[in-house]
């Protein structure tokens, strides 16, 4: 998959896993939109309400500027694994 254009949060997710740029529609404060503040990468850009238009320059920047989200996925990761350990004593 080259772009990904979704409406659900773990296929977002999913494809900031795999490195794929992507684009999440729902509106401002949704699951999605909090997610993609918290990476930090292109948030704006990233983000589109349900029906609202999404321009080839828009998808081109995020395309062309789009980074895989390496040290928020890392410190997730160790997140849970911390909290994964703490359930196991």
């Amino acid at each position: 998959m080259d772009f990904h254009l979704g409406n659900r949060l773990h296929s977002i997710i999913i494809a900031d896993i795999l490195g794929v740029p992507n684009i999440g529609i729902q509106k401002f404060g949704s699951k999605i939109d909090n997610y993609l503040q918290k990476t930090g990468v292109l948030p704006q850009e990233r983000r589109v309400d349900v029906l609202g238009e999404i321009g080839l320059d828009r998808m081109e920047k995020i395309f062309t500027q789009y980074q895989r989200p390496e040290a928020f996925i890392r410190n997730e990761s160790e997140q849970v694994k911390k909290c994964l350990e703490i359930i196991g004593q």
